[in-house]
């Protein structure tokens, strides 16, 4: 009370605004011509029923487009096609970034 109106964008945080576009890309989904749908920091502040939710959910979006999703919970990440990981080391001062597809014996 008391404050006024403001952009969704000055106030939600990265996790929500990618739910809210979730939810937004869910009802709109035959209309969306966009082939890839990038989802970062969906998991933000959720776990439990709610994630396994969540995986499913985006799962049945992927069904019509390209996702990627980046998560740090397993009850989202279950529901992929395919997993990467990527990581970080530093040497000689220097730092690298490697990126690994994971094959079904890495993924367990």
């Amino acid at each position: 009370p008391g404050d006024p109106l403001k952009p969704i964008s000055n106030i939600a945080s990265g996790g929500e605004l990618s739910r809210l576009l979730l939810a937004f890309y869910s009802i709109f989904i035959a209309h969306i011509e966009t082939p890839l749908l990038l989802f970062d920091e969906i998991d933000t502040g959720v776990g439990g029923l709610t994630a396994n939710a969540m995986g499913a959910h985006l799962s049945q979006l992927a069904q019509s487009k390209q996702l990627i999703c980046i998560t740090h919970l397993a009850q989202i990440a279950r529901y992929a096609n395919q997993h990467i990981v990527v990581s970080k080391s530093t040497q000689d001062s220097f730092t690298k970034t490697h990126v690994n597809v994971l094959d079904a014996q890495e993924k367990m």
